[in-house]
């Protein structure tokens, strides 16, 4: 029998960490068809997983101008709507809604098309008639439990929210699977990750660097390796030169595709959030939205660092080893003196077993029925 069909639909080039995912989890049940610009689908994670759904390219130049875009928008979502009407699915699924803009041309040109969406940062539809364009879709979802429970909890009249965590399950990188290899041989030396784009307003760079300079002082052995991942300014890699701290950080400062992100994930020990108070969006996190450390952390389960001034995920409370506001040379003294060793580390990792959360089946399952949901209660309604 064949599966019904089901569009995810990305329209900017942006958030493939959670579409990829997405694709895995419902591949089993539907014909997958995702609806994307071309540069999207051209990047690794997506275009070394073809044969699990049909790339439809849409046009769209994410580097006009602001003006021309905006221009552009209404015609962006015409297209849209007319490839979907051609592939004729049972729910379509916008992975990214950005601004107002694009929400109320959504609810003009999909109207009567089964909808959900995935919301990232649910603080958008705390503003003053957003609860109305809410509603215009059948199902709305968010990609935290944490964000999850904070919503439905403060905000009762959103109790319809679901949610489903895009976390990796494997399925992309020639290895297969998420777990380590086994080291050929022992490795004293910690190492330690940062993960994503950089800018202070995400992550607290600024106070890392001056962390290290203190440790960098002191004329200690190190005993760790701090891995930053991510589109770097070049004023870091220079920091880190002129500081000569080139023996306790690598920066990968370029691009990095997710075969290479992922196998120094793997290498990593323990992967920092790097959010403190200083952070803009400090207080919202794990509330109204997410960081995507989380998911990564989550997916390959690791160990992880955080400032206490984070609201930390509950399912990664004991799996994570804290520091005071933005000292993180904390956690570098608890390196030095073996508070911090690698047997605590695996010791953290082994907490993750029997988590059935974390687990293909349960967010298979999860995502799955929410979206046979949609369907359910349009033929009920009828």
């Amino acid at each position: 029998m064949n599966k019904p069909k089901i569009c995810l639909i990305e329209p900017c080039h942006s958030h493939e960490e959670v579409l990829f995912p997405m694709i895995n989890l419902l591949r089993d049940d539907y014909d997958v068809h995702v609806l994307a610009p071309q540069s999207l689908l051209d990047v690794d994670i997506l275009s070394r997983t073809r044969r699990l759904y049909t790339g439809v390219p849409i046009r769209w130049d994410q580097e006009a101008a602001r003006w021309r875009r905006l221009l552009r928008m209404p015609g962006k979502y015409r297209e849209i709507r007319h490839l979907v009407d051609s592939i004729g699915p049972e729910v379509v699924v916008f992975n990214s809604t950005y601004e107002r803009s694009d929400l109320m041309l959504i609810d003009a040109f999909f109207k009567g098309i089964p909808k959900a969406q995935v919301i990232h940062n649910f603080q958008r539809f705390l503003k003053p008639g957003m609860r109305r364009i809410y509603e215009a879709f059948d199902l709305n979802l968010v990609i935290s439990e944490e964000v999850y429970g904070y919503v439905t909890e403060h905000q009762p009249e959103y109790r319809s929210l679901d949610y489903f965590l895009p976390i990796f399950f494997g399925g992309f990188e020639a290895g297969g699977g998420t777990a380590a290899p086994p080291p050929t041989e022992p490795d004293p030396i910690l190492h330690l990750g940062v993960f994503g784009s950089a800018g202070n307003y995400r992550r607290n760079y600024q106070g890392l660097l001056r962390s290290l300079t203190a440790w960098g002082r002191s004329d200690r052995a190190p005993g760790f390796v701090l891995h930053l991942v991510g589109e770097l300014p070049g004023e870091y890699r220079d920091f880190v030169n002129r500081h000569d701290l080139g023996h306790v950080v690598r920066c990968h400062d370029q691009f990095v595709p997710f075969e290479e992100m992922f196998r120094i994930l793997r290498s990593v020990d323990i992967v920092l959030f790097l959010i403190d108070a200083t952070v803009r969006d400090c207080a919202a996190y794990n509330r109204c939205k997410i960081t995507g450390s989380s998911t990564l952390i989550k997916g390959f389960r690791k160990a992880c660092a955080a400032s206490r001034d984070f609201k930390l995920d509950e399912i990664l409370e004991d799996k994570c080893f804290l520091y005071d506001g933005s000292h993180v040379e904390e956690l570098f003294e608890s390196i030095a003196n073996g508070s911090i060793d690698k047997a605590a580390v695996r010791e953290r990792e082994a907490r993750y077993e029997g988590n059935l959360l974390l687990t293909r089946e349960e967010q298979k399952a999860r995502l799955v029925r929410a979206l046979k949901g949609v369907r359910a209660a349009r033929a009920g309604a009828a």
